[in-house]
């Protein structure tokens, strides 16, 4: 079981080599540490993630100026207090202050402190008025700006780091575990421990499972929810549960060791809210952006089909014009008559006289021109009258010389 199980494990890894996995990145503002010192002050401020402990320990920032004067600030969930040239609170901290939030610190003119909400810590009375060298920070955890809302906590050895957890069963813990070797991590959630390892290609709990495969990031959501009195402690891996226990509360924090000694990261992914901006604000913001830009992509849709149908209009017209009138119609031009157009052909039905030799030829006929309209009809009706009395007199002709023809051969013959 155990040789099929590593060549199993063998067979993944090989995998890994020929087909490398999605790389895993961090960026270095969101590594947690215990302290920060800033001693390269470039502006008059200094922002930062900072675990708020609680009413046992409390933040320390001190602040180092030229003078060789130290100023302070020391704040936990509970209270905050300042000490310039003189002790200032200590002052009532804001509602809802926990877990992790965002904070900037002023040392310039005036000693503020402000949360991701926007929220002073501080009156705005406190005066500092020194060329500040150098501040420094102790007494929880801490990151940089890390914009994207990810701390990402370093494990080595066995000593372990403790994380802190803001469950419900609405807003679960989302965990993120990466190492470029193998290794095993045990995880305590106040009397109670799990183990984490691999069975195949899946996360599992239990000592007796192999451990997890390097250069693969392993996520876990963590879920609470109260059920009969008593409150459910759930780990998800790919959407199903792969351990469920029942604990007296809600878990505030849980701790992370790493079984054989070997180091890795742990990034722990949270919503906007727990960094000190309210997700009430949050979901009106979104709400606010979200009909904005429908409304800019409405218009923007509007403003398109309008043009389409515009482009199609004068596309068809140009069309019909093009297929319905010659290339120059534009151009007025004046229009030529031709005298034949005007003059009706006369229809042979009119001059055909029995004559026993081609008439004579008619003489020109001069043609008006087409204004002249009136009195070209009555030319030709005049010209008709003329060719008619031209063929009559012909005939007449032909028949008399016939007769005298006929009464010479007559008399020859009484001859």
């Amino acid at each position: 079981m155990a040789s099929a199980e590593a060549k199993r494990i063998s067979f993944l890894l090989l995998l890994l080599h020929i087909f490398p996995a999605t790389p895993f990145e961090i960026q270095k503002d969101c590594i947690v540490s215990s302290e920060i010192t800033e001693s390269d002050i470039l502006f008059d401020t200094l922002e930062f993630l900072a675990l708020i402990p609680d009413e046992l320990t409390r933040i320390r920032a001190r602040i180092s100026c030229a003078d060789e004067k130290y100023h302070y600030i020391e704040w936990n969930s509970q209270t905050i207090k300042a000490t310039t040239t003189s002790t200032y609170g200590p002052y009532d901290a804001p509602d809802n202050s926990s877990g992790w939030m965002r904070f900037t610190l002023g040392y310039v003119g005036n000693l503020t402190l402000l949360d991701g909400r926007r929220q002073p810590w501080l009156p705005d009375n406190i005066t500092l008025e020194c060329p500040v060298y150098k501040v420094e920070l102790s007494g929880s955890r801490f990151a940089r700006m890390c914009p994207t809302n990810t701390p990402v906590w370093k494990v080595e050895g066995k000593d372990g780091v403790n994380i802190p957890l803001q469950v419900d069963d609405e807003t679960p813990e989302n965990l993120t575990l990466f190492s470029t070797t193998t290794f095993r991590a045990v995880f305590s959630v106040d009397d109670s421990e799990f183990h984490l390892g691999m069975s195949g290609e899946s996360l599992m709990t239990g000592r007796h499972h192999g451990p997890l495969l390097g250069g693969i990031s392993h996520r876990l959501v963590l879920k609470a929810y109260k059920e009969n009195g008593s409150t459910m402690f759930q780990v998800f891996s790919a959407g199903l549960p792969i351990h469920t226990e029942s604990l007296k509360e809600v878990p505030k924090r849980m701790r992370v060791q790493s079984q054989d000694g070997r180091r890795f990261v742990l990034v722990q992914t949270w919503h906007t809210g727990k960094a000190g901006e309210p997700h009430s604000d949050d979901e009106k913001q979104c709400n606010e952006n979200s009909l904005a830009l429908m409304l800019l992509l409405s218009s923007v849709i509007a403003g398109l089909v309008l043009l389409v149908l515009a482009l199609t209009a004068a596309l068809l017209r140009q069309s019909r014009n093009s297929c319905c009138c010659p290339k120059d119609a534009g151009e007025a031009q004046p229009q030529v008559y031709s005298p034949k157009q005007e003059v009706r052909r006369i229809s042979p039905q009119y001059l055909e006289p029995v004559v026993l030799r081609p008439p004579q030829p008619l003489p020109p006929v001069t043609l008006l021109p087409p204004r002249a309209s009136r009195i070209h009809a009555s030319l030709t009706d005049h010209l008709y009258e003329e060719l008619e009395e031209t063929a009559t007199h012909n005939v007449r002709r032909s028949e008399s010389e016939l007769g005298s023809s006929s009464s010479g051969r007559s008399f020859s013959s009484d001859d």
